[in-house]
């Protein structure tokens, strides 16, 4: 809906006579009429979109880091004994968003 709204304020900015191709989609997923979006090329608008974060240096860093923060922990769980909340918090929590992070940052980045 943001998007919706910020390219349809967008085209207040635009020449009246460069705005004159609407697309259809929005007004036929959502059934109204109201909503519509600019084609970019035809307003001589143009929106730049940052990088996700999830597609930096950074993020690779990070996520590199937390799989070796996980497997030491395991690691350390195994060789001298954990209390299962600390299993538990393990398998709940650190493990669940490391797998998070390594699908957002490595796999869904390729798509």
């Amino acid at each position: 809906r943001f998007k919706e709204a910020f390219l349809l304020k967008m085209t207040e900015f635009a020449p009246a006579e460069e705005v004159t191709r609407f697309t259809q989609s929005i007004d036929e997923r959502n059934g109204t009429e109201g909503a519509r979006s600019v084609n970019a090329a035809s307003s001589g608008i143009e929106i730049k979109r940052r990088k996700s974060f999830y597609k930096t240096r950074f993020a690779r860093f990070i996520t590199l880091f937390f799989i070796a923060v996980c497997c030491g922990l395991v690691w350390y769980g195994i060789l001298n004994g954990m209390r299962f909340t600390n299993w538990f918090r393990l398998a709940i929590i650190l493990v669940p968003g490391t797998i998070y992070m390594v699908y957002r940052v490595f796999i869904r980045s390729n798509h």
